[in-house]
């Protein structure tokens, strides 16, 4: 009897070893890429300028003040990063947001609590379908400079992994410190709010009552601010341009068209959020994969995405289905860690659509598709640990088989992300050969030496610095490959 419980005691100690290792490689392939992409010049280099004469505290209020947008520390981070960098604003930059990467792949592997041969064997699933995702996809081949959707997206898994954890009073702060950061950083950093409350509700303990009832005051203290006191207001029809059907909208059609009745949009922009996650389409509003069955051309991308996402929400959706969630979610304490986790993708799902009502963008819903991978994980190790029960016979190989298409198209899919920021390289790089255009398109004043010198060293890191290595061009990467994931 010893040893089994030996090996066991082995096995509990390597295999978190060997998932921490898995993704820092992970997380060490997409960081070669993402500081190889140059800061980019509309977003980056143009509010780099915004923030250069000003101090923190004049940016802080003149931020909060914005039309329709009450995001007062986002912008003052900027400043902080340049000021720290010395100049070295490419490697901060860039490295910050691999930085983030990383720690959002290690908070997943936390949260899942990655500790027998199954888990391991669920995980790199659930990895490509975390990076693999056209929700992650966006924040990593952009940043403005730096990228808040990623920002959000590490804030609402960090809460829901120490929501998971033991109590400690040190949790309390953590989780009240990621929402003060993320609420005034983007608006979806609500999302940390919720998701500390559905914690609760389900029955993890590792954040106190007393701090979600403080984070609900502050919930109702910003409401306040930005409604009433600043009246800042949420973004209009006017905001700007988003997908409606078949193709995309300028914001004088939308006024147009929704201007009387702009529920309509909103409903379709939310319903079209839920299913964006659930089954990759529409994309930005716009039902690609739709368009290419009834008018054409059939994109061989689309259809990988289509088959990908469906396959890991069916995934999902069998999970939930054999462990009865159906009937037991109204009983936390009978609930097991992996139901809380498909339980808690759920929530933040629906909750991450709401903030797409003004308009639909996929890496609005960074969260969501993190959550959706954490709970696809779960559906991939609930499938090898059945089989692996059971002898083989047709039903369980028709499901192995299935199981192993959907888990090889997202690995092309993680492939494709290391071909998307490829191409990106090119493209932010070809935006700085006519950055003298885009200067002048935007009157954009460099009449300070300090401006004129951030647009040298910015152009220098993108055009000389670095030079873009020649790697080997798939044949088939354009047609399989999808650019924007």
């Amino acid at each position: 009897m010893t040893e089994p419980c030996a090996g066991a005691r082995v096995g509990h100690r390597v295999v978190p070893v060997l998932a921490l290792t898995y993704v820092l490689l992970v997380a060490a392939t997409l960081a070669y890429f993402i500081l190889r992409i140059p800061i980019q010049v509309s977003d980056g280099f143009g509010n780099m300028v915004d923030v250069l004469d000003d101090s923190l505290l004049d940016i802080f209020v003149r931020k909060a003040t914005n039309r329709n947008y009450f995001r007062p520390l986002m912008w003052p981070q900027y400043r902080v990063v340049m000021d720290w960098s010395g100049g070295a604003y490419q490697v901060w930059f860039k490295g910050l947001q691999a930085a983030q990467v990383g720690l959002l792949l290690l908070l997943f592997v936390r949260w899942l609590r990655v500790r027998t041969p199954a888990d391991l064997v669920a995980l790199p699933c659930g990895v490509a379908m975390l990076v693999g995702a056209h929700t992650f996809a966006g924040t990593v081949m952009e940043a403005f400079p730096i990228n808040h959707f990623l920002s959000v997206a590490v804030c609402c898994l960090a809460a829901a992994t120490v929501a998971a954890e033991p109590r400690r009073r040190l949790n309390d702060v953590l989780v009240l410190g990621l929402f003060v950061f993320a609420v005034l950083t983007l608006e979806s950093g609500l999302l940390v709010w919720i998701i500390t409350i559905a914690a609760r509700l389900l029955g993890w303990r590792g954040i106190s009552s007393g701090a979600a009832a403080l984070m609900t005051i502050g919930v109702l203290a910003y409401a306040g601010v930005r409604l009433f006191w600043l009246d800042t207001g949420t973004p209009d029809l006017m905001e700007r341009a988003t997908g409606f059907g078949f193709s995309t909208l300028d914001p004088e059609e939308l006024v147009r068209r929704f201007g009387a009745h702009p529920v309509v949009l909103y409903a379709y922009n939310v319903s079209g959020a839920i299913s964006s996650v659930l089954f990759a389409e529409p994309r930005g509003g716009v039902w690609r994969f739709t368009r290419g069955l009834v008018i054409g051309p059939r994109e061989a991308w689309t259809q990988l995405n289509v088959l990908c996402a469906s396959g890991a929400t069916l995934l999902v959706a069998v999970a939930m289905w054999r462990r009865r969630l159906g009937r037991r979610w109204r009983t936390p304490v009978a609930l097991a860690h992996e139901d809380r986790v498909l339980l808690m993708a759920g929530v933040v799902l629906v909750a991450n659509a709401a903030f797409c009502y003004a308009y639909l963008k996929d890496v609005i819903l960074a969260p969501a598709g993190v959550f959706l991978a954490a709970a696809a994980y779960v559906g991939v190790r609930d499938a090898v640990s059945a089989l692996s029960r059971r002898q083989v016979h047709a039903a369980s190989l028709a499901g192995l088989v299935a199981i192993g298409v959907v888990v090889s198209g997202w690995g092309v899919k993680q492939i494709g992300i290391h071909y998307a920021l490829r191409r990106m390289n090119h493209v932010v790089r070809r935006d700085w050969a006519t950055v003298d255009d885009f200067i002048q398109d935007n009157a954009i004043r460099l009449d300070t030496p300090a401006r004129r010198a951030l647009k040298v060293t910015l152009e220098r890191a993108a055009l000389a610095e670095a030079p873009v290595p020649e790697l080997p061009e798939f044949p088939w990467g354009r047609a399989w490959f999808d650019e924007n994931q």
